[in-house]
């Protein structure tokens, strides 16, 4: 079962884990993929609510989170902490086989890659960039995704004389979205919250530092310093001062770019991750 924590997927998925139990059907894996905290705390607030998570998740053979405050609330709702596994996304390296940068320019990209959202902090960035670019020359922002924020951020752009220093990619996969990461000098996601995105992994394995929101599962792999700029808080300021930080150290870039890179193609590749998971589910299988 592939749940978020957000109320339209636990009702749904509440309903599916009931129907198996009432079919006999003990052995059940529950992967959290997203956690909002406003369903958090609608579950903290009531006993019942509480009480029927429990039953229903809790009863599940394993449970994977994306982080260990995630774990924490769990085992604090009552849900046993053997049954609780802290893991990440990952990436899909064959996406980025046989991609190399494309690039003999001097100019430095900003790279955002996500829905378009205010959540995402996608305004703080533009706000940031207009500022940087008086700074910074050749400093391009690229914006790839879509979403229902996408037509005011063009507004937005096009009202501050940006057009011709802010790219919209659109949404893009696969090869072409390998070569966008490859292209970049540094990646930004100032979310207002997040569980591990699958983007910063993408990222990090194209060899960028990054500047992410310290939120959900990335503070706990994500050292301030080493893998880029961790954002205590999304505000114009902070992310003004990490960017200023990374572009004005372009050695620094490299190195952890460099680090970034290892690390990931170590620790968060598909197969990598997928040996793990493959081998607790062959453990429940084996239980009967």
């Amino acid at each position: 079962i592939n749940p978020s924590l957000n109320t339209k997927s636990l009702v749904r998925d509440a309903l599916f884990l009931l129907v198996l139990r009432l079919r006999g059907i003990k052995n059940t894996v529950v992967y959290m993929h997203g956690w909002e905290e406003s369903a958090a705390l609608t579950i903290d607030k009531s006993v019942l609510r509480k009480k029927i998570f429990v039953t229903l998740f809790g009863g599940a053979s394993v449970i994977y989170v994306l982080a260990k405050q995630f774990k924490s609330k769990l085992e604090v709702w009552g849900v046993d902490p053997d049954r609780v596994h802290v893991v990440t996304t990952m990436f899909d390296g064959r996406q980025f086989s046989g991609i190399t940068r494309n690039r003999d320019d001097d100019q430095i990209r900003i790279l955002f890659m996500s829905r378009f959202v205010r959540e995402k902090g996608i305004y703080e960035l533009l706000e940031a960039f207009s500022l940087l670019r008086e700074h910074f020359q050749g400093l391009v922002l690229m914006l790839a995704g879509t979403g229902p924020e996408e037509v005011a951020m063009v507004k937005w752009v096009e009202k501050a004389g940006l057009s011709e220093s802010v790219t919209f990619t659109g949404y893009i996969r696969d090869k072409d979205k390998a070569q966008v990461l490859m292209d970049a000098d540094v990646f930004v996601l100032p979310s207002y919250s997040e569980g591990c995105p699958v983007s910063l992994l993408e990222a990090m394995a194209a060899g960028l530092p990054v500047v992410i929101s310290k939120t959900g599962g990335v503070g706990d792999f994500i050292i301030d310093g080493k893998n880029g700029r961790l954002l205590d808080s999304v505000t114009l300021d902070e992310v003004e001062n990490a960017m200023v930080d990374l572009l004005t150290n372009p050695e620094g870039r490299k190195v952890m770019g460099d680090y970034n890179r290892e690390i990931a193609w170590k620790r968060y590749e598909a197969v990598v991750i997928s040996k793990d998971i493959e081998a607790m589910y062959n453990n429940i299988v084996g239980r009967g």
